[in-house]
């Protein structure tokens, strides 16, 4: 997810917050300092109310991060690499660079979350029942009572069958040992999460037109759960189409390349005028040192493009622009996506051997996939 930063690890796992997290921990925060703990324990000092509400904002999303953690860690031990946990507006996600390889795998994944919610639940629940004994409800135990009853709701929430939430994979891991067909279960729940994600969206409609603003957060929700789900099944066609081709089986081996020294003005007067590609490698006798497209030369103004090299502009080459022949297409794709870079060199020992973007790979999965589906 981009736009996050890493706070830290957990048991390796690399930990982040998303820019959108602030907004929604700052959301919480006031919600529980200016209504709910004011209602539940009233006569508190103002200072009081927003200490606790920090605290118990702080322990929603340590929770939250407890049912990621749940996810990765059961992710993990099936052999599914995890890239981390990020927190963000709409509360966590555990990023696998892999699907799980089988149903059951699928579904030990994805209902470990929900079930740590629960034990939290149950966990904060008792303890408010001891704090609670005396029959006076203390500050310390609303803080508990509301960590029992969110963590309680979040299981819930969590376990609707809306792809991708742990309900929606759920219902992908019953449909996969049903149908045989990863990419046919996710459309299938994927198709549920979008009815139900309109039904969200539609009422929380009903709501804001009624003055009751809260349904702003079911359309936002609604709005997540459906584009996510979408984004999801594409992810999986995208893999079956994918499946078992490397890097070296569809590489544009016959590249073009411009030499660092060349002028901005001839390099798009003789490689971007006169044929199709949208970038190329750049050279410093025959080692590749970068790769320009039209996107650099557009910072360039246009009076100084006869004086300006290449090699000023260029985007210089990095590990994350190499890829060799053996490398999966699907991986290389995910390299292009999460790095936001549409091309990548095949090198071999220092030398180029050809260049695979990702315009390329999305038409060769969709010719694939259209083949498939006229075969089928």
């Amino acid at each position: 997810m981009h736009d996050a930063w890493q706070i830290g690890r957990l048991l390796g796992i690399p930990l982040r917050i998303h820019l959108s997290w602030l907004l929604i921990f700052g959301l919480v925060t006031w919600s529980l300092a200016a209504g709910y703990f004011p209602a539940v324990v009233p006569d508190m000092p103002a200072w009081s109310y927003w200490a606790k509400a920090i605290v118990a904002a702080a322990m929603l999303f340590g929770s939250v991060i407890l049912h990621e953690l749940g996810h990765s860690l059961m992710a993990r031990r099936h052999g599914v690499a995890i890239a981390g946990i990020t927190l963000f507006v709409f509360g966590g996600v555990s990023e696998m660079k892999e699907e799980p390889r089988t149903p059951g795998q699928e579904l030990q994944i994805a209902i470990v979350g929900p079930a740590i919610s629960v034990l939290l639940a149950v966990a904060f629940a008792l303890l408010g029942g001891l704090l609670g004994a005396g029959g006076e409800l203390t500050f310390t135990g609303a803080v508990v009572g509301y960590l029992a009853w969110i963590n309680l709701l979040l299981a819930a929430f969590n376990m609707l069958p809306a792809f991708p939430l742990d309900g929606g994979r759920v219902l992908r891991a019953i449909l996969w040992r049903w149908q045989g067909d990863m990419a046919r279960a996710t459309r299938t729940a994927a198709g549920t999460g979008r009815v139900l994600a309109f039904a969200m969206m539609g009422f929380g409609l009903f709501q804001v037109f009624s003055g009751r603003f809260g349904g702003l957060w079911l359309l936002l929700v609604g709005w997540f759960i459906m584009q996510a789900g979408s984004a999801g099944a594409v992810q999986a066609s995208l893999r079956q189409a994918l499946a078992g081709l490397k890097v070296r089986d569809v590489m544009t081996a016959d590249v073009r390349t411009v030499e660092a020294g060349t002028a901005v003005a001839d390099v798009v007067e003789q490689h971007f005028l006169r044929h199709t590609y949208g970038g190329y490698p750049v050279e410093r006798r025959g080692e590749v040192i970068g790769l320009v497209t039209l996107h650099e030369l557009r910072g360039v103004p246009s009076g100084q493009r006869r004086e300006v090299p290449v090699e000023k502009i260029m985007v210089p080459l990095s590990a994350d622009l190499v890829v060799d022949g053996e490398t999966t297409v699907l991986d290389a794709f995910n390299r292009m996506a999460a790095t936001r870079q549409g091309r990548l060199v095949i090198l071999d020992g220092g030398r180029l051997r050809g260049l695979i973007t990702l315009r390329g790979v999305a038409h060769l999965a969709q010719v694939r996939g259209y083949i498939a589906g006229a075969s089928a």
